[in-house]
């Protein structure tokens, strides 16, 4: 008799049909971001197995997972300070922490980072009155993770161990509101096993645990993929500290959305096969949901190792390219579901604006910098002084546009910076040429910036997570170091500037000042010094971010 026995679908493709779905029947609607997208209400639930602890992470694409875990942690904390993310390199809440957002939302006043009562602080304080992020809340308002994890323990059968982040009384504090609103665990209880025949009895199985979570607004290119990993961690972390087996994620969705600039990539993603899910364990015995640390969570399966797909952020500005599991074992391919309709060609935009002004500023000064080179060197103060001003002006105007106008750009951000070190550096050598700079000096400031730009590669090199390879050097979707400012640098950066500003003006000011230029280039041979060594002793200045992921550099 022939076997009719089929392979299951691999879960991931019920993620990838709804994207399809939406494509090809979603409604056009505006939305608040001005992009426009297409949508569809309350799809059918999206239902992930976490059996034998498989973490859904999705395999057609890469996932930032190591802002899952910092973010989820982050949560767990009940906090809402989005700067305490952004030091570890988790920057996926720095446009909607921003002082500028905060004021557009109507919250004036907050310092940066303040979310407002988000995410964790319902989690663990619903209800108490919210002052501001650095307010110790111990002991105020309703602590629902906690009893989430009591009535696992001690109720099972209970319907309400609910999670909620949803509070309308908080909603007008709110950095952002919540979209991934609630969560419902269930525990499923072993049955009863009656005694064998010889008077013994099977062991008792674990009772399993199921989460259902709803999001009244789902981003199905940058968000869910997201939270379909983190309520399933959740789930797994729960499931851990009361003792009980991981079994299902179940996800409900309000308002399902495809935004129009995401709609090339995902057609590319649709084009990819899902693999085998990776798996997650814990390198300790955790008992206390609070005592979960990053370096305790280990996910290991197959390697993504696929092209990153080009979509735009919103405000919330998730980073979703990084693939942090380590290579175990070879991926089962999946029985792949049924032929789809042809697509309908929809316009996207997918490429960033790069023809902005600030950006056409900044290029102009670039441009500028030879030509007020070579005033220096022909004694043409008056025009090197006029391009000089005229550096100084751009760059204040420059940020202003890009800020005021959301003109910002991935290329702006590499832009400025290179040109202020292309202008320091024409007026160090130029200057040191006319002898209005000391060559020592000048040997001192551009030697410091080529020795910690060799420091720089070989850092990147010794802190990149296995495996070492050409492409994953230069791919800084993968993050492994991240270099802080330290307090003197940022003083010596002035402290050059007003001293190549002040010399190259110099010829123009009718008074005498070579004794005060000469005291500078003292200050500034000392700064420029003490900024370079302060790279190397300062324990601050540079921090390994492969060692938070579990990988080992």
């Amino acid at each position: 008799m022939a076997n009719t026995t089929t392979k299951p679908v691999h879960d991931e493709y019920q993620y990838l049909n709804l994207i399809r779905s939406v494509l090809d029947t979603g409604e056009t609607r505006p939305d608040r971001t001005g992009t426009g997208t297409l949508s569809i209400f309350a799809p059918p639930s999206l239902r992930f197995s976490l059996s034998d602890s498989t973490l859904p992470l999705l395999t057609t694409k890469r996932t930032f997972l190591r802002g899952i875990v910092e973010e989820l942690l982050w949560f767990i904390q009940g906090s809402t300070d989005s700067t305490l993310l952004s030091k570890k390199g988790v920057k996926i809440w720095d446009g909607n922490g921003s002082k500028e957002f905060l004021e557009k939302r109507g919250l004036v006043g907050r310092r940066e980072g303040d979310l407002g009562p988000v995410y964790g602080f319902q989690w663990r304080h619903f209800g108490a009155e919210y002052v501001d992020c650095e307010r110790d809340y111990e002991g105020k308002g309703v602590d629902q993770l906690k009893e989430c994890v009591r009535k696992i323990k001690e109720e099972p059968t209970d319907r309400r161990i609910i999670l909620s982040a949803w509070n309308p009384a908080d909603i007008p504090l709110m950095a952002l509101p919540p979209c991934h609103m609630m969560c419902q665990f269930y525990v499923h209880l072993p049955p009863s096993v009656p005694p064998n025949a010889n008077g013994t009895t099977e062991p008792v199985r674990k009772p399993k645990l199921s989460c259902l979570m709803y999001q009244r607004s789902a981003d199905l290119g940058l968000g869910i993929p997201f939270n379909i990993a983190s309520y399933a961690l959740l789930t797994h972390m729960m499931a851990q500290v009361t003792n009980t087996e991981a079994h299902e994620l179940i996800i409900q969705l309000g308002d399902a959305h495809v935004y129009r600039d995401h709609v090339d990539a995902l057609e590319e993603q649709l084009k990819r096969e899902p693999r085998a899910f990776p798996k997650v364990r814990w390198r300790r015995d955790v008992r206390d949901i609070d005592d979960f640390k990053a370096e305790d969570i280990v996910v290991e399966g197959p390697r993504a190792s696929l092209r990153p797909l080009l979509l735009p952020h919103r405000t919330r500005h998730f980073s979703l390219r990084l693939p942090l599991f380590t290579q175990h074992g070879s991926p089962q391919k999946p029985s792949p579901p049924e032929p789809e309709s042809k697509p309908k060609i929809l316009p996207a935009t997918l490429k960033e604006n790069i023809y902005t002004i600030p950006n056409l500023l900044t290029v102009s000064r670039i441009i500028a910098c030879p030509i007020l080179g070579w005033a220096i060197v022909q004694n043409d103060f008056v025009t090197a002084t006029s391009l000089l001003v005229y550096a100084g002006l751009t760059d204040l105007v420059d940020g202003f546009l890009a800020r005021r106008f959301k003109m910002q750009s991935v290329l702006g951000t590499i832009l400025d910076p290179a040109a202020d070190k292309t202008l320091m550096t024409t007026l160090t050598i130029t200057l040191a040429i006319k002898g209005m700079v000391p060559v020592p000096l000048a040997v001192i400031i551009l030697g410091r910036d080529v020795l910690l730009s060799l420091s720089a590669f070989y850092i990147r090199y010794t802190s990149l997570p296995q495996p070492k390879t050409w492409t994953r050097y230069w791919d800084f979707s993968i993050p492994s170091a991240e270099v802080h400012p330290t307090a003197i640098s940022k003083v010596n950066t002035a402290l050059q500037l007003l001293l190549m500003g002040t010399t190259t003006i110099s010829p123009l000011i009718p008074a005498d000042i070579s004794l005060g230029l000469q005291a500078l280039q003292w200050i500034v041979g000392t700064t420029t010094v003490w900024s370079g060594a302060s790279y190397i002793f300062s324990k601050d200045a540079v921090k390994i971010v492969a060692s938070k992921t579990g990988l080992k550099p």
